[in-house]
């Protein structure tokens, strides 16, 4: 079970957002979440594969290969290594700290950049990331180390909270964590500080279940999505 939210700019229309149900070719059917269409930011697929992330600053981004191409190539993956062959794109013009899961239990942070990337794996069976690098050899790729200080708190106040719920997660649980207002209004649930959550998500890869919800996670109506398992 995971789960995410997704700041913005306190500019951008949250009537926007739409919640996209779509197959392309061969590819697994995907569910996932974007703004006015373009680009997806978080979301599942029929094969067990999910994506969630976190926008990280890197000091070498160039021409390249979008990272937004590299999100759909990942949620049109059928195994997991498939997508993180994709977090790998050698072409890549800049990277997300992308978060892919499968229905195995196997959780990956490819915390990248466009010319590296540091794969950070689950430990204890709990994994949290938020806009900062966290590993050492990524350390080095931060635009500005002066401007985390937010992140860093969001980072260690996730992980406090999943400790404090290990065992008992469930999406009532993961909507308190994901509503969680300490040190409001720059809060894990952002409600200002120049820019807001938008969006929350939680998957459930082993029954292909997502609950989403636009705006602010305190105070959203959560609408239930699922997918049916893709044949082999």
């Amino acid at each position: 079970m995971l789960g995410h939210t997704n700041d913005v700019s306190d500019n951008v229309d949250e009537e926007d957002l739409i919640i996209l149900k779509m197959k392309a070719g061969d590819e697994p059917e995907i569910i996932g979440v974007s703004f006015c269409g373009i680009g997806l930011s978080a979301g599942f697929n029929a094969c067990g594969i999910s994506l969630t992330g976190n926008q990280v600053n890197s000091n070498d981004v160039r021409m390249g290969v979008p990272r937004d191409l590299m999100v759909r190539a990942i949620l049109g993956s059928r195994r997991l290594g498939e997508a993180i062959d994709h977090c790998l794109q050698p072409k890549r013009a800049s990277n997300y700290n992308n978060i892919i899961a499968d229905q195995n239990g196997e959780v990956y942070s490819m915390e990248g950049s466009a010319t590296d990337c540091e794969a950070i794996y689950i430990e204890n069976d709990i994994l949290a990331h938020s806009n900062h690098f966290i590993t050492p050899a990524m350390r080095n790729f931060e635009l500005d180390r002066n401007k985390t200080g937010g992140s860093i708190l969001h980072y260690n106040r996730a992980m406090r909270l999943l400790r404090e719920n290990f065992g008992k997660l469930s999406p009532e649980i993961f909507i308190k964590i994901l509503s969680d207002h300490a040190d409001y209004p720059t809060s894990i649930c952002k409600h200002d500080g120049g820019s807001i959550t938008a969006f929350g998500i939680i998957i459930n890869l082993d029954e292909l279940h997502a609950w989403i919800g636009r705006g602010r996670p305190c105070e959203t109506v959560w609408t239930e999505h699922c997918l049916e398992p893709c044949k082999a």
